[in-house]
């Protein structure tokens, strides 16, 4: 292209603008495809569950759960506890472990003395947290009876303990009817005679046979509550 004006003649050549706009708009989209990038990239997460749970006290429970996300295998894990009364703070349980091909882990705990509180987190500088998961201590309920037989409108004397003792403890006594349980009666528990253990001891006549068990309604928070194992008695006209 020639610019012409009086007295003069000067080329000026346009095929190097193009290149230079084109430049500019690379630098300015670069940013907007990082965002692209990483809004498709999916966050890291953990979710957890404990099987059992409740866990019976002094039992082994297993903690496990999967890692979702980017960097989800082979990634580094740790279990931390915080046990009632949840003042002392997270603190790393056992070893770490190691996620599989597939984001998954499982923690073995080998006895959960009080409701504890547990969660698992990533290694490294980056860390990552699970919600936090309450793994609930039962207490042990034994239950006797002094007969299995008894004529219609006789006494069964129903006793038992409590483990660990929990003093002062409602103890319902039930009899299973259709799918569910009714309550019979219930006593409090107290402290046994030369010993710690926490006992009930209820008589209650009986019109009606059938299986029967004893339920501990804990109100402490180190624990939650339990039935007994079902005992059946037989209860005759005559």
């Amino acid at each position: 292209m020639r610019d012409r004006q009086p007295g003069k003649t000067r080329t000026v050549s346009l095929h190097r603008r193009p290149l230079v706009l084109v430049a500019v708009c690379a630098a300015a989209l670069a940013p907007g495809a990082a965002l692209v990038r990483a809004a498709t990239t999916p966050p890291t997460a953990i979710s957890i569950s404990a099987v059992p749970n409740p866990v019976r006290y002094g039992a082994p429970t297993t903690v496990g759960g999967l890692v979702t996300g980017s960097k989800a295998a082979h990634r580094e894990l740790v279990l931390e506890s915080n046990p009632f009364p949840y003042t002392g703070g997270f603190h790393s349980y056992g070893n770490p472990q190691v996620t599989d091909s597939r984001g998954g882990f499982a923690f073995t705990v080998l006895s959960v003395p009080r409701n504890t509180q547990v969660r698992v987190r990533s290694t490294g500088k980056t860390k990552v947290y699970s919600p936090v998961l309450v793994l609930s201590s039962s207490v042990i309920v034994d239950l006797t009876v002094n007969r299995v037989r008894v004529r219609r409108g006789r006494a069964v004397r129903f006793a038992g303990a409590v483990t660990p003792p929990h003093y002062g403890t409602f103890v319902a006594i039930q009899r299973r009817q259709g799918t569910g349980w009714v309550t019979l009666g219930g006593t409090l528990t107290r402290r046994g005679r030369g010993t710690t253990t926490a006992v009930f001891t209820r008589r209650l006549r009986l019109r009606r046979g059938g299986s029967f068990r004893a339920l501990a309604v804990v109100a402490d928070g180190d624990h939650v509550g339990a039935v007994s194992r079902s005992i059946g008695v037989r209860v005759r006209r005559r």
